[in-house]
C-alpha cells in the first residue's frame, strides 16, 4: 500500500526552526522570500513556493560567509525547496538538496531535520537500507537535544526510522517506534502534523494486516488531526482521505466512503490533472465503491481510466500496475467474463514475478482475485492452491502485530 506519510513531516519542520534573526532588512531578501516559499507551499501553491524558495537559496548561497542564524535559514530553504520538489516528482533534485543542507548545517538540531527529511525521501523511492541509518542518527541528535532526556522533535525522526522499518518488513518495530513517537508528539502544537502522520501509519499497519475494526479510528484521528494542523483543503490531505476511504470500503460502509474518495479525487485532480498516477489509488478505490453501490457504467470507466493511467504513468515493472490490472479484472469476474478475468489476474501476477517493490498487499489483492475466479468456474484444486500462498503471506503481519499490541510484550 502506497501512502507518502511523511510528507506530513515536511510541512511540520518550519516552526521549530523560525527563530532565526532575518539576515536583510529587505523585503524581498533571503528570509523574506523563505517566509512566503514557506506560506506558499503550506497553502498547496507549489510553483510559487518553488520559485520563492530557489530565489532564498540562491540569495543565501551568494552571500559568502553566514552566521550561525543565517546558517540555520538557509538550511530550512534548501529543506523546503526538496519538499516540493519531491511533491512534483523531482525526487532525485530533492535528495540532492538533502545532502547539501546535511554539509551546512551546524547545529544539531537542523542536521537532525534535514535527516528525517532525507530519510523519507529516500524510503519513497524504495531504498529503506540507506533510509534508516539516516534516521537512526536523527534519533540520538534529538535525544542529545539540550538538557531534557528526550526532546518532542525526536517524533519525527522515529516516525522516519518506522517508516523504514515498515518498508524492510519489521512491522513489529515499527509499531514500537510509532508508539514512542506519538507519546513524544503528544500536546505540542508545532507536532501536530507529525502526530497525524504517526497515527495514519499506524492505522496503515493494520489496514494492511487485515485490521480494518482497528485501523478505522486511527485514520479517522488522522483526518481531523491533519485538518486541524493545515485546514480542510490542504494537498496533504488527498492520500490521509482516501486511505480512511479504503478502511470504510473494506469495512462495506459504501457511502462514508464514496463521499471520501470523491473528496480526495477531486482535490488530487485539483492539484495534478486528471491524468496523474497520484489519482490512481483514489480512482481505483471509488471504483470499487460505486460498482458496490449498483452503479456499474461509472465503475467499469473508472477501472478502465486507473489501468490506462497506470500504464502511461508507472513502469512497467511497478508492483501498483499489478493493482489496477486486479481491480479491472475483478469488475469482469464480477459480471460473468470469467476468461477476461484470470487474463487480467495473470498478467497481473506477470508483473510482480518481475517487480522489485511487490509487497504482501499486492500479492494478496491479486491471489485472492484469482482465487475467486478459481472458485467461480468450478477449479478447485487450483483455488484451494492460491489459499495456501494467501495463508502464508498473512500469517507473519498478523502474528507482529499482534504481539506490538500486547501489553505484556
Amino acid at each position: 500500500m502506497r501512502v507518502t506519510v511523511f510528507a506530513f513531516v515536511f510541512l511540520s519542520l518550519a516552526a521549530a526552526r523560525s527563530q532565526a534573526e532575518p539576515m536583510y532588512d529587505a523585503p524581498r531578501g533571503p528570509r523574506a522570500l523563505l517566509e512566503t516559499g514557506q506560506s506558499a507551499a503550506a497553502q498547496g501553491d507549489l510553483a510559487g513556493a518553488e520559485a520563492d524558495l530557489r530565489a532564498a537559496t540562491r540569495l543565501f548561497a551568494a552571500a559568502g560567509t553566514l552566521s550561525a542564524a543565517e546558517r540555520s535559514q538557509y538550511v530550512l530553504a534548501l529543506d523546503r525547496l526538496a519538499f516540493v520538489l519531491s511533491a512534483t516528482d523531482r525526487g532525485a533534485e530533492a535528495v540532492a538538496l538533502c545532502r547539501r543542507a546535511v554539509e551546512i548545517g551546524e547545529a544539531p538540531a537542523d542536521v537532525a531535520n534535514t535527516l528525517v527529511l532525507l530519510a523519507g525521501l529516500l524510503v519513497k523511492q524504495g531504498r529503506a537500507a540507506e533510509a534508516e541509518p539516516l534516521a537512526r542518527r536523527a534519533v540520538k541528535l534529538f535525544e542529545k537535544n539540550g538538557d531534557r532526556r528526550e526532546d518532542p522533535a525526536v517524533a519525527r525522526a522515529l516516525n522516519a526510522l518506522a517508516d523504514a522499518r515498515v518498508a524492510r518488513g519489521d512491522l513489529d518495530q515499527a509499531d514500537q517506534l510509532l508508539r514512542r513517537a506519538a507519546r513524544a508528539a503528544e500536546g505540542h502544537p508545532d507536532l501536530l502534523p507529525t502526530l497525524a502522520a504517526v497515527i495514519a501509519r499506524r492505522g496503515l499497519l493494520r489496514l494492511a494486516a487485515g485490521r480494518y475494526q482497528d485501523a478505522e479510528p486511527l485514520l479517522e484521528r488522522s483526518v481531523e488531526l491533519t485538518e486541524d494542523a493545515y485546514g480542510v483543503d490542504h494537498p496533504v490531505l488527498v492520500n490521509v482521505l482516501r486511505t480512511l476511504g479504503d478502511c470504510y470500503r473494506l469495512r462495506n460502509r459504501p457511502a462514508e466512503a464514496q463521499e471520501v474518495y470523491e473528496r480526495s479525487l477531486a482535490m488530487g485532480e485539483k492539484i495534478h490533472g486528471t491524468a496523474h498516477r497520484e489519482l490512481l489509488p483514489s480512482i481505483s478505490g471509488l471504483a470499487a465503491v460505486v460498482e458496490h453501490l449498483g452503479d456499474d457504467p461509472r465503475a467499469e470507466s473508472l477501472y478502465a481510466r486507473a489501468v490506462a493511467i497506470a500504464d502511461a504513468a508507472l513502469d512497467a515493472k511497478h508492483a501498483d500496475r499489478a493493482l489496477y490490472l486486479a481491480g479491472l479484472a475483478g469488475f469482469h469476474g464480477k459480471h460473468q467474463a470469467s476468461e477476461r478475468a484470470e487474463i487480467l489476474y495473470l498478467e497481473a501476477m506477470d508483473v510482480l514475478d518481475e517487480a522489485p517493490n511487490a509487497s504482501p498487499t499486492h500479492w494478496t489483492t491479486v491471489l485472492e482475485g484469482l482465487r475467486s475466479v478459481y472458485l467461480a468456474t468450478g477449479r478447485r484444486a487450483e483455488a484451494d492452491r492460491i489459499g495456501r500462498r494467501l495463508t502464508a503471506l498473512l500469517r507473519p503481519a498478523r502474528a507482529a502485530l499482534d504481539r506490538a499490541d500486547d501489553p505484556a510484550a
